[in-house]
């Protein structure tokens, strides 16, 4: 479960134009809302979102948030901290987490239309990483309104009052807060629906080795670029970003750090999508080498079981004649909410999926050849449960990733995962 730290950020980092300007800090929060002010207006997001989320690291790396010293917060220590002259970090009681997952289920009826509230303006939304003086008094008011409808969860509510009281406390002397959420541990999250496993013979597809949406040059340019991204977040468990690079280019280099060996050491690197959202780490590098790796083939393994999957419905229809499946359901995944919580929603139904699919087939070796239609969050959320099976339990599972080319054209991946 993620836990939240405040930070206080005294007034004058958010100051313009003052010759006293405390370091680099303040031209970094600035853009930082201007960039979610443009992710707002919905123009060219998926560049600005990528953008936004890459100023966002670079807030958290600063040694101003790294360093400081956390205590559990009080409205009248973080009243004095917001009169001083440096950023000061609070812990956010555990149960801030519940909050926040009561205001995503809220936005989430909002945005399916079965609340009819005015929506709230960028900035002052709960769960907003970095809220200016500015929008400090908007947010306290969303914050009361949100405790109104807490009635049933009266230690939620007054959680979310203390929040406000806290909130304008700091606006009244010009200072702002950034808010980080770290995850800690695994907890699960609620299963997602149960779904019947089929047990029917598959059926044949050859897939065609042909590449053409994005040119092999390009691949190769952006493997190499997340290769260094991993190899330099790996040993400290910091961040790489799963939506700077298509999911094909992704899972080919996450394959490649699968398995231990050389100077590598096991570890996690953690997961950050061009929302800004965070999902649950990746491990890496945590097993051991086959002694015999299997070299991809097209052609089916004699004595081994096949299961032609497409990773997600209603994406590639041609694909229908030549799949057992869809593992997701499209309107399952395809959600308006975080992208890490798509990632959480794909990893929790994928572990699932695999445990029963362990049970049908008992005994045999079974290669899934999973035919990807695209978004990153289901198949980093698939290929961090297939790293969890293998982890717990080798031999009997393989999976050979397929990219598309376009039309009925896919491409077998180069490493197996096994």
């Amino acid at each position: 479960m993620p836990t939240f730290s405040l930070f206080v950020v005294p007034a004058g980092y958010w100051a313009t134009g003052t010759p006293t300007e405390p370091g680099t800090l303040r031209p970094l929060l600035q853009e930082v809302v201007a960039l979610r002010r443009r992710v707002s207006k919905g123009a060219n997001q998926e560049a600005e979102r990528s953008r936004y989320t890459n100023c966002l690291a670079d807030l958290e790396a600063r040694p101003e948030f790294c360093s400081a010293t956390r205590q559990p917060a009080t409205v009248a220590d973080i009243t004095r901290a917001a009169q001083g002259t440096r950023v000061a970090g609070f812990l956010l009681p555990a149960e801030y987490f519940d909050l926040m997952a009561q205001a995503h289920l809220e936005r989430m009826e909002r945005q399916s239309g079965l609340e009819t509230s005015e929506s709230v303006a960028a900035g002052s939304e709960l769960g907003s990483s970095v809220i200016p003086p500015k929008e400090l008094n908007a947010h306290a008011d969303e914050l009361d309104r949100f405790a109104s409808t807490l009635v049933n969860l009266p230690d939620l509510q007054r959680l979310a009052k203390d929040r406000a009281e806290i909130a304008r406390s700091i606006a009244l002397v010009g200072a702002g807060i950034v808010e980080i959420g770290e995850e800690l541990d695994n907890q699960d999250v609620p299963p997602p629906p149960d779904r019947p496993v089929p047990k029917d013979t598959p059926s044949q597809i050859q897939p065609e080795n042909d590449s053409q949406q994005l040119t092999a040059k390009g691949r190769k340019k952006m493997a190499e670029r997340f290769r260094i991204s991993i190899e330099h977040s790996l040993p400290i468990g910091g961040k790489v970003n799963l939506s700077d690079q298509p999911h094909e280019v992704g899972t080919e280099v996450l394959a490649e750090f699968l398995f231990a060996g050389g100077s590598r050491t096991a570890g996690n690197v953690r997961v950050i999508y061009a929302d800004g959202s965070e999902a649950r780490p990746f491990p890496l590098c945590a097993l051991p080498k086959p002694s015999v790796t299997t070299t991809p083939k097209i052609e089916p393994v004699e004595g081994v079981i096949e299961l032609k999957l497409a990773l997600m419905s209603m994406r590639h229809l041609e694909l229908d004649p030549f799949v057992e499946r869809a593992w997701y359901r499209n309107k399952e995944v395809s959600v308006t909410r975080p992208l890490a919580e798509s990632d959480e929603f794909c990893f929790q139904y994928s572990v699932r999926e695999l445990a029963e699919l362990r049970d049908v087939y008992k005994g045999h070796q079974v290669m899934i050849r999973m035919f990807h239609t695209g978004f990153e969050p289901a198949a980093v959320g698939f290929y961090r449960a297939v790293a969890k099976e293998l982890k717990s339990r080798r031999g009997w599972l393989r999976v050979l990733p397929h990219y598309y080319r376009g039309g009925s054209r896919f491409e077998t991946g180069k490493v197996v995962w096994e």
